[in-house]
């Protein structure tokens, strides 16, 4: 996977925490919307590819863009009573069609921060946010409408 699918992966990830349903389904509210990044790193390191792009919760879906042109889209499903909370994205088009990204994520207010393994599916979901070999973290503020 390459290092611009990895980022992007991450951004998936944060989507799928906004769309659960159940348990999920006060968590996927505060998701919906477009979120865009504020700050994102990979493999431990800067992720500048990923500035330019946003993440978009829609119900139970997640699309990721970048410069108008969609990247990742698929399905999310969350578990906010998880300690921290889960969010799973399955791509169901785009570069990673076929593959789940397995994060977790935490919203305060108009911030979201997702970390996930987008870098390396093979990798476990992430226990903390931080920025590990095989993990991606992104950190995104609310896009105004």
């Amino acid at each position: 996977m390459s290092r611009w699918s990895r980022r992007v992966a991450t951004i998936v990830a944060v989507a799928v925490v906004a769309a659960g349903s159940g348990a999920g389904a006060q968590g996927q509210h505060s998701l919906q919307g477009t979120w865009q990044v504020l700050a994102a790193q990979r493999n431990a390191r800067i992720a500048s590819d990923l500035q330019n792009h946003r993440l978009t919760f829609s119900g139970d879906r997640f699309a990721i863009r970048s410069q108008g042109k969609t990247i990742y889209e698929g399905r999310y499903t969350i578990d906010p009573s998880q300690k921290p909370a889960t969010i799973d994205f399955t791509h169901t088009a785009g570069k990673a069609k076929g593959q789940s990204w397995l994060g977790i994520y935490e919203v305060t207010g108009d911030t979201l921060k997702v970390c996930d393994n987008a870098a390396d599916v093979a990798k476990p979901r992430p226990t903390a946010f931080a920025s590990e070999a095989g993990q991606v973290l992104i950190d995104f503020k609310r896009a105004k409408p």
